[in-house]
């Protein structure tokens, strides 16, 4: 089947702490069918709607398979989502038990797509800083910008406060 004939596809390419929970929550309760940290093409392919780091690291891989797909890249202001960010950093033996219980394939998925967006193997992410939070914001920001720059009415930037 080509592309065309396919079902658009939309695809949530904000940074983790950016709302991309209740954004999946909203896009379900719309009538799509959702997948939020998506742990494979698999998954991502048996979806309307994906988002989160797992889908915001193949940016390049799904403009490629998915030609005609929306994005919506939601943000929050740098000190809310920092904050938010430290927290969730904080949180290590939560997140190293739902680690532990991803097969190593998923691992695999979820480290590669953590050390491209925040350049650091998931079991290390809490070793950020606050100007390397800062530098990966502005980082993603910028090659949102650059990215859509030839195709800006395929990205929604929805602001998220709190």
């Amino acid at each position: 089947m080509d592309s065309s004939s396919q079902p658009r596809k939309i695809f949530g390419i904000g940074l983790s702490r950016t709302g991309t929970t209740t954004l999946a929550a909203v896009m379900e309760r719309l009538g799509f069918a959702v997948k939020h940290l998506p742990l494979s093409w698999a998954e991502i392919e048996t979806v309307q709607f994906a988002n989160d780091t797992t889908v915001t690291a193949r940016l390049p891989e799904l403009r490629a398979r998915y030609p005609n797909a929306l994005y919506i890249c939601t943000t929050r202001e740098f000190p809310a989502w920092s904050a938010s960010m430290r927290k969730w950093l904080g949180q290590t033996e939560q997140r190293a038990a739902w680690y532990r219980r991803l097969s190593h394939a998923e691992r695999r998925w979820v480290d590669e797509s953590d050390e491209h967006v925040y350049g650091r193997s998931t079991l290390t992410l809490n070793t950020l800083d606050d100007e390397q939070l800062r530098a990966i914001y502005e980082r993603h920001h910028a090659a949102m910008d650059v990215f859509f720059a030839g195709n800006p009415e395929a990205l929604l930037r929805p602001l998220v406060t709190s």
